[in-house]
């Protein structure tokens, strides 16, 4: 009986040290950051606000999606002061220096077709912002289509053209 008695005691201490350790490791890996977590706290990319008084990038000049007729471009944008910016205009490097103000200023020759920009800006603890913009180049001059056909038609460029309006040199008398 002694015997017995001894072996469930062992017994049920093993299995309640079973059962500590399952909580214990269950609950460190829930509390544990993971490899993703840690790299969205670490590095700030995963969260860019404008406001360049927080250290952060803000792009004045080109807006996103652009289309120009005008190989050169410049690009313009504000970071904290005397911080280092990288732009990258289809994978050519720049490197730039913000002034005291924290503006920034560039002048990138586009490809014909579409141009990616992404530029960085890495302040003097190493924590990096980025942003990205897309600018499309065509060689063909931008023209406003409804402008060119008001004036075609009537010869004016001041003239609107109203499909419901009939074009006639009679007088219109209300009866």
């Amino acid at each position: 009986m002694k015997k017995e008695i001894i072996i469930s005691v062992v017994v049920g201490l093993i299995s309640g040290l079973i059962i500590v350790y399952g909580v214990y490791t269950a609950r460190t890996s829930l509390s544990k950051p993971t490899a993703d977590q840690t790299l969205l706290e670490t590095n700030p990319l995963a969260s860019v606000s404008p406001s360049p008084n927080n250290g952060q990038l803000a792009i004045h000049s080109p807006a996103d999606e652009i289309i120009v007729d005008q190989r050169q471009l410049t690009i313009t944008g504000t970071t904290i002061p005397h911080t280092y910016v990288v732009v990258f205009v289809n994978n050519d490097e720049n490197i730039l220096t913000s002034d005291s103000a924290g503006s920034f200023s560039m002048e990138a020759v586009l490809e014909t077709g579409s141009n990616i920009i992404i530029i960085y800006a890495i302040d003097s603890d190493g924590n990096t912002i980025v942003e990205e913009r897309t600018v499309i180049y065509t060689t063909e001059p931008l023209i406003d289509t409804e402008t060119t056909n008001t004036e075609t038609e009537t010869g004016d460029p001041e003239a609107e053209a109203d499909p419901d309006q009939e074009t006639s040199n009679t007088d219109v008398t209300e009866e």
